[in-house]
């Protein structure tokens, strides 16, 4: 049986009516809360309410993503960006021949 989804979770929804609609066909969506059970014996039934979606959503077609290969090199993007700014920001106290010249190293021919 699969892990409970959970608030925070990224989910693509497949095999549902709403999956086919082109505003959330290979839509990333994000927990609102925690999966729960709502009714008791046969009436139970299992939901999960979605960020920016309206109402809650049967968790049989979610399917959780994991999201953090999307970001992995976050950190040294930042880092690179950050690097470039201070650059430009370094070389616009000069002349604008350092700063044409810091554009040029940033950003290329």
């Amino acid at each position: 049986m699969p892990q409970k989804l959970q608030q925070g979770d990224w989910v693509v929804m497949h095999t549902c009516i709403e999956a086919t609609d082109p505003n959330n066909y290979g839509k990333l969506w994000r927990c609102k809360s925690d999966q729960f059970t709502r009714g008791t014996g046969a009436l139970a039934q299992d939901s999960v309410f979605l960020e920016g979606f309206s109402g809650s959503f049967a968790p049989e077609f979610l399917q959780k993503v994991d999201i953090t290969e999307l970001f992995k090199d976050k950190d040294q993007l930042i880092k690179e960006l950050q690097d470039k700014l201070s650059r430009i920001e370094e070389a616009s106290e000069g002349s604008l021949d350092d700063l044409d010249e810091a554009l040029l190293e940033v950003f290329g021919a």
